[in-house]
């Protein structure tokens, strides 16, 4: 029988609601550059992501996972890298989720931000746990 991985309730709450503010942060980002800016969505999408993806990472590390002191830049490194890669895939995923809704809304603004509601729950959960694993190991 395969063992189920326990998660702490409270650490699991404290990182969604750190991930809600910084994702609310990264739409306004998102949209701000869209609308504002005119940025490609997918441009825009990496830009915001990474932005508040290295702040969920630093503050999660050190107020949440309480992960290790040493090699903290690595750490970062670590996990920037694979939030890139996942940014990347969300982003052009973003585009295609985008382009569909785009032939049925005619507001870009809601447009952006259903694509991006879409995309995130997934994202959510293995950023909770791609970070936890990195910040403690």
């Amino acid at each position: 029988m395969m063992a189920v991985m326990k998660l702490p309730y409270r650490d699991t709450s404290r990182f969604v609601l750190l991930s809600g503010c910084c994702w609310l942060l990264d739409l306004i980002l998102l949209l701000f550059l869209t609308q504002a800016l005119g940025w490609p969505l997918v441009v825009a999408n990496l830009t915001s992501s990474l932005v508040t993806a290295a702040i969920v990472y630093n503050v999660a590390h050190d107020r949440i996972h309480r992960g290790m002191r040493h090699r903290r830049g690595v750490r970062l490194a670590v996990y920037l890298c694979y939030t890139l890669t996942v940014i990347v895939l969300a982003s052009f995923l973003l585009g295609k989720i985008g382009a569909l809704y785009g032939q049925y809304l005619a507001s870009a603004w809601l447009v952006a931000l259903l694509a991006k509601v879409s995309i995130t729950p997934p994202q959510l959960v293995c950023n909770y746990l791609v970070s936890r694993f990195i910040a403690r190991f």
